[in-house]
């Protein structure tokens, strides 16, 4: 079949015939084809670190809350004073801080990927 292109282009029809397969290759847009197999498992595994991250902040949480309110309960009963309960507050108060810092990161990453994949699919919505 290759050599009949070849042949057309040969006596003059290459308008018929149209680009040759490598140079449709070249013709298309890198940009409008997508992003690369490297950025692709470029942007799974950041999206896995900032998962990681959000349930290792998740569980700084819940174990600062305990500390929290076991601190409170150990002030209530006389057992401890209350500097405790506040140093268990600033510091449960620190880690809400961090998941919310985290949660913001990934919830910027997912924009700047959909606005990318916007981009790329030319405003079509890409799901």
């Amino acid at each position: 079949m290759h050599r009949v292109f070849e042949a057309l282009e040969q006596f003059g029809f290459a308008a018929i015939v149209g680009p040759r397969r490598d140079e449709r290759r070249e013709a298309i847009a890198p940009s409008r084809i997508g992003v690369s197999v490297g950025g692709d498992v470029d942007a799974l595994s950041a999206r896995g670190s900032y998962l990681e991250q959000q349930r290792a902040q998740a569980a700084l949480v819940a174990a600062d809350a305990d500390a929290y309110r076991l601190a409170q309960m150990r002030f209530r009963s006389g057992v401890d004073s209350y500097l405790a309960t506040l140093d268990a507050q600033r510091s449960l108060y620190t880690a809400q801080q961090g998941l919310v810092t985290v949660r913001q990161a990934a919830l910027g990453w997912s924009r700047r990927t959909s606005a990318r994949d916007r981009q790329i699919s030319g405003g079509r919505r890409v799901d």
